[in-house]
């Protein structure tokens, strides 16, 4: 059953946490996620431990990343070890003959041997690399833990998520809502569409910038592309709203005025429903917790039946706004 840890989602230009710390087991000709536990890193070494089918120990790997804004770090003698038929981590402590100890590495040869696993050479954090031997032997079941598992890591694309979902998933939204279906309560609706629409695409402006501590290249992904599309969309669209061709009252609204209206109205609803998408997109591209993902297809859910709702009742009364 192959099984391995994090590595750099971002590494083939597709998007996510760079280093990761997901971890997965192909079992019964699937992937199966394993649960979380261990700092994120890239270029660990893992090797199955011998005599224990299903166990594997995890040593070493690169865990700093200009992405991180905070990660939990791995102790200095720690190993990890993971069952992946209950999917559960351990993080042990090790010792050593004289209180001599491997350094943490990444690029690190891992093998297992009948007595424990041999651990080999590695990358000396960009400054040169070891050539020394160790082997690790003993009971995982008698080891000391060196700490318990819990939320191991934030990064700037976790930021930039965040801000996402509060720009497009809400503000945005509900300023095209109230514009929709609110202009009954007077000028009102107007001031508070243009502070929902000022904040939201500011807000998804900061967001996009946010990413950028993580990016890797030129964004050739769909959520990357859209996000690229919504960014310009965001900037033009606030100068747009503030180049609004005067409207005089009592009198048939201008040819650049009929134009200008069509484009904000629509050309607004296609990129909203791109930002939607895109967010949908990034929670399963970031590998967010399941509590993240529920909690936005709930807010998609409720906005969705919202504007169904409203839309009809509007339609009934015979009251569509033009």
């Amino acid at each position: 059953q192959p099984a391995f840890f994090g590595g750099c989602l971002s590494g083939g230009f597709s998007g996510g946490p760079c280093p990761a710390a997901d971890s997965w087991v192909f079992r019964g000709g699937e992937w199966e996620r394993l649960d979380d536990c261990a700092a994120p890193r890239q270029h660990g070494g893992m090797a199955a431990w011998p005599g224990r089918l299903g166990t594997a120990v995890m040593f070493g790997g690169r865990e700093t990343d200009r992405s991180i804004i905070m990660s939990k770090k791995s102790e200095a003698n720690e190993v990890d070890f993971v069952d992946t038929a209950t999917g559960k981590w351990r993080r042990l402590a090790t010792s050593g003959a004289n209180g001599s100890i491997p350094s943490l590495r990444s690029q690190l040869g891992m093998v297992a041997v009948s007595n424990g696993v041999v651990i080999f050479g590695g990358d000396r954090r960009g400054v040169g690399s070891f050539n020394d031997l160790w082997l690790l032997t003993g009971n995982p079941d008698g080891a000391a833990s060196v700490g318990d598992c819990g939320p191991t890591w934030f990064l700037y694309m976790h930021l930039h998520g965040f801000f996402m979902i509060i720009s497009w998933g809400i503000l945005l939204l509900a300023g095209v809502f109230v514009a929709r279906y609110f202009r009954h309560i007077g000028p009102l609706w107007f001031k508070i569409h243009q502070i929902c629409q000022i904040g939201g695409a500011s807000l998804s402006i900061l967001g996009i910038i946010l990413v950028f501590p993580g990016t890797r290249a030129l964004p050739n992904f769909a959520h990357g592309l859209i996000g690229v599309l919504i960014l310009i969309f965001s900037i033009q669209q606030i100068i747009n709203g503030f180049m609004r061709p005067h409207k005089e009252p009592d009198t048939e609204p201008a040819p650049r005025r009929i134009y200008w209206e069509h484009w904000h109205k629509w050309g607004g609803r296609l990129f909203l429903v791109l930002g939607v998408i895109n967010i949908s997109l990034g929670v399963f591209l970031i590998i967010a917790p399941t509590g993240v993902i529920v909690v936005w297809f709930l807010i998609f859910a409720g906005w969705l039946a919202a504007f169904v709702i409203f839309e009809i009742r509007l339609q009934l009364k015979g009251d569509a706004t033009k």
